[in-house]
């Protein structure tokens, strides 16, 4: 079998890959140009979130094909392989409810005019920060459901919780189901 080469193409500025695409002897994989096998070692490699794996993954590779592992062991592993990513990164994908609920916002002005397009966008966001606002006005207090109903929650957890004063009123003593913490309130 013939070597396999792998593009990636990254931003200037980040040393995370953004496309990885696999390419046999000039022309984009497809199903059927190469060995199932080696395409799935390859996908499992670039998917691996520990050293070990991504190793036993690479020997399996070189068992198959050696110009393919001779290949891929050329390039940097933090550019196509997740274990080596960057650890400040914690999204490896940008698919996520924000986006989802952003690209259905935009599915009826898709094809229109860039700026009918940014026209639109302006116009939905003025509308929801409105509708919030307005929301937030009728609150009873200063904090939000979310962080009032924690709150009742910390509240009937620590109604378990034993204090204890130790010294002159500046340090104390919680046990906390059988955990003790020590601490100044101060």
């Amino acid at each position: 079998m013939s070597a396999f080469y792998l593009i990636i193409k990254c931003t200037a500025s980040v040393e995370s890959c953004i496309v990885v695409t696999l390419i046999h002897s000039g022309t984009l994989l497809d199903s059927t140009s190469m060995d199932a096998s080696l395409k799935t070692l390859f996908w499992a490699a670039s998917r691996a979130t520990n050293f070990i794996s991504f190793t036993k993954l690479m020997e399996n590779i070189k068992t198959i094909d050696k110009d393919a592992h001779a290949y891929l062991a050329k390039i940097t592993p933090s550019l196509w392989s997740v274990h080596a990513f960057d650890h400040n990164v914690k999204v490896d994908h940008v698919i996520n409810n924000f986006t989802e609920s952003f690209n259905g916002w935009l599915a009826p002005q898709r094809g229109k005019p860039i700026v009918v397009l940014v026209e639109f966008i302006r116009r939905k966001l003025m509308t929801r920060l409105q509708s919030m606002y307005e929301r937030g006005l009728s609150w009873e207090g200063n904090l939000t459901k979310r962080v009032s109903d924690k709150i009742v929650q910390i509240s009937r957890h620590s109604r378990f919780c034993t204090v204890t004063m130790v010294g002159l009123a500046t340090d104390f003593e919680v046990i906390d189901d059988g955990v003790e913490y020590f601490g100044n309130p101060n």
